[in-house]
């Protein structure tokens, strides 16, 4: 049984308008419908409201609807990917503006710690690019 025939069951049963859910869950009623056709699924938020609201374990909504199991996979991989980036991109700019400050006043780094920068500097640049899917584009 999918989460969206799940959520339209239990709903039913409780005697609730897919209006009255979305006025509960602060959604539209299109939103619910979308959920029970199996158009769209809910965020990790909503999920847990609807957990609540129907008094349904996690399990219960989740476990058997393997696309669903799927796509919060790769909603938690693609989060990690937005974080990293995020990280390289600061990363990046502070590595690129010490170079350039000592470059500015005249500081004199050793011959090491110019390639370990440099390097920092393309390890980021290539991730932020492999981020993007850039990466394979050039590759192919």
């Amino acid at each position: 049984m999918t989460i969206g025939e799940i959520l339209k069951e239990k709903r039913e049963q409780l005697g609730y308008t897919q209006k009255e859910v979305a006025q509960k869950l602060y959604v539209s009623r299109q939103t619910v419908s979308n959920w029970e056709i199996g158009k769209t699924y809910p965020d990790i938020e909503k999920l847990l409201n609807l957990s609540d609201f129907y008094g349904l374990s996690l399990d219960e909504l989740i476990k058997e609807d393997y696309r669903m199991v799927d796509k919060l996979k790769r909603d938690t991989y693609e989060q990690k990917i937005r974080v990293y980036g995020f990280l390289s991109e600061q990363l990046s700019a502070m590595i690129l503006g010490s170079i350039l400050t000592c470059l500015f006043f005249g500081v004199h780094f050793s011959m090491l710690v110019q390639i370990i920068l440099i390097v920092l500097t393309l390890s980021c640049f290539i991730f932020l690019l492999w981020r993007n899917g850039l990466v394979e584009k050039l590759l192919r």
